[in-house]
């Protein structure tokens, strides 16, 4: 490469960190200058960037600790975050290497229109994600916040305590006017308030941690025990009898156990049903078999969920480059001072939650953390707040995560013109997408089995794509170092070990998906935990 074109696409700038990201005249392909992005300060960045790395995270990593064990699940998540700090580190020098400020047109530098096409669909598919993982937590948590709050007993239903139905209001009253704006800096201010939400539910996992005891069963609510025995109509009457609550844990734990706990109301159980959410039956069924010892070290199948939901909950590289994009003066070194400050954060706030949500449940772990906490305490006031604050932040992440979406689909489409500020902008392409996308993302919360499938599968294909293999590749494609340097090796040798990740991980998600599962009743889970304390 001559000196002339290192000159024109920004090599000789390479060193210089206080160059803007975004500077006028290079990248012919956006409009306006970087100054039309002038919008955000440095602190409003950082929330944005943490609310764009945190999210459905912070509910669904104790399950990974659960599958990889404490002392392991630790190296890894210490790995991840270090590699999702590594590529955003790599996109920075592609953005000044190439003068581009998105993904996308990064991807087209290095690998032409084919790569633009694959960062456009990589992008548009976590994203999606995303959302989805986020609004699944509204499915499942807003109909018991409704229900409490109205005073609605948990087994009565209605149209408006409906997961499905409440999650599409949702969409339509709050997601769907936040996402339409143009710019997303007036995002910060959500974002900020949102990052207080999860500050609030890391501290209260980590207080109830030394509050709730180990077994949980003598202490479940009403509900477990109508859910667990049943009535006399189902197909647990004839293995069970006339057994009862009293005489089951009789049976099953030692007096001197039963006498820490709180004594209940007797109940009748007879004709007595109630249907459950699926994460909370779930919960329920690992309750009779909960061990009170911690793994340090787990490797099973279900381990293979463990690491593409690590990678899926720092994937924030879709977010990254449009928020870099709006920030005030941007340059490299304030880019770095803000993802080392974000995800820095975000890495203790996993930590935190995840671990003492594990001590807390130990094997009874669950993907969702505060379906467990629901399920164990209904009508406790502190745990109901702690929800709501759970349920704000994800739907204030949503829109956020909205945006690189949209603009994944119309630059791939119709070009950078197409974007705000472009000579080609129209409302009726803006909205038009915005409403494609989030009816996507309501219809896939309605039909997709659970939050776990979207943890394994997003985070071992598109969230690797954009945290692993296509940073690295990006580098090595235009990195400035001849390609035996060692620079250029070591991104080779991150594209591959990337690639042979997603694909073992893939390979085994599917196997597990689709290996026959005896689904027992609730009664026989029971009995076996019995039978097994006997011997």
């Amino acid at each position: 490469m001559s000196n002339r074109d290192e000159e024109k696409i920004g090599l000789n700038d390479n060193n210089n960190e206080s160059v803007p990201l975004n500077k006028p005249g290079i990248d012919e392909e956006s409009p306006g200058s970087w100054q039309d992005w002038d919008k955000t300060n440095f602190l409003l960045s950082i929330f944005n960037l943490m609310n764009a790395i945190l999210g459905s995270g912070i509910l669904g990593l104790a399950y990974a600790v659960k599958s990889l064990g404490i002392l392991l699940y630790i190296v890894m998540l210490m790995g991840v975050a270090g590699m999702a700090f590594y590529a955003i580190s790599l996109l920075l020098n592609m953005c000044q290497i190439t003068g581009h400020r998105s993904y996308e047109q990064i991807a087209e530098a290095a690998y032409g229109a084919k790569g633009k096409l694959v960062a456009v669909v990589c992008i548009s598919v976590h994203t999606l994600g995303a959302m989805v993982s986020f609004l699944f937590i509204c499915k499942y948590e807003l109909p018991p916040v409704v229900k409490m709050f109205l005073k609605i007993a948990p087994c009565d239903d209605t149209w408006y305590t409906d997961g499905d139905t409440l999650t599409a209001l949702v969409v339509l009253l709050i997601v769907g006017p936040l996402a339409a704006a143009k710019d997303i800096s007036f995002l910060g201010y959500t974002s900020g308030f949102a990052m207080g939400c999860m500050v609030f539910c890391t501290v209260l996992i980590v207080l109830q941690s030394s509050g709730i005891p180990c077994p949980l069963e003598p202490d479940m609510p009403k509900g477990y025990w109508q859910f667990m025995l049943q009535s006399a109509e189902t197909e647990c009457a004839d293995t069970w009898g006339n057994l009862t609550k009293e005489s089951y844990l009789d049976d099953k734990f030692d007096s001197d156990i039963l006498a820490k706990y709180r004594s209940t109301v007797d109940f009748d159980l007879k004709n007595s049903s109630c249907s459950l959410a699926k994460p909370i039956a779930e919960f329920y069924h690992e309750v009779p078999e909960q061990s009170c010892e911690s793994e340090w070290i787990s490797l099973t199948l279900k381990s293979a969920y463990a690491i593409p939901t690590m990678v899926f909950a720092f994937q924030c590289h879709a977010s990254v480059l449009p928020i870099y994009a709006e920030l005030k003066q941007p340059s490299k070194k304030k880019m770095q001072y803000i993802s080392t400050i974000s995800i820095g954060l975000v890495f203790i706030m996993y930590l935190l939650a995840s671990l003492f949500g594990y001590l807390t449940f130990k094997n009874s772990t669950g993907p969702e953390l505060f379906v467990m906490y629901s399920g164990y305490m209904p009508e406790d006031n502190l745990i109901l707040f702690g929800r709501v604050m759970v349920l704000i932040c994800v739907i204030f992440s949503a829109p956020l995560l909205h945006y690189p979406c949209r603009k994944a689909l119309i630059v791939g489409i119709w070009g950078a013109e197409r974007m705000p500020g472009g000579n080609d902008f129209k409302w009726g392409t803006w909205l038009g997408i915005m409403t494609g996308i989030l009816t996507s993302v309501v219809l896939m919360v309605i039909y997709v089995p659970g939050i776990k499938v979207v943890f394994g599968l997003a985070g071992a294909t598109v969230a690797t794509m954009l945290v692993i293999i296509m940073p690295a590749g990006f580098y090595y494609k235009l990195g400035p170092e001849p390609k035996d340097s060692l620079t250029k090796r070591i991104n080779f040798v991150v594209v591959i070990a990337g690639i042979i990740f997603a694909v073992f991980s893939v390979g085994l998600l599917v196997y597990d998906m689709f290996s026959p599962k005896h689904e027992q009743p609730a009664c026989e889970i029971m009995l076996e935990s019995l039978e097994a304390t006997a011997h």
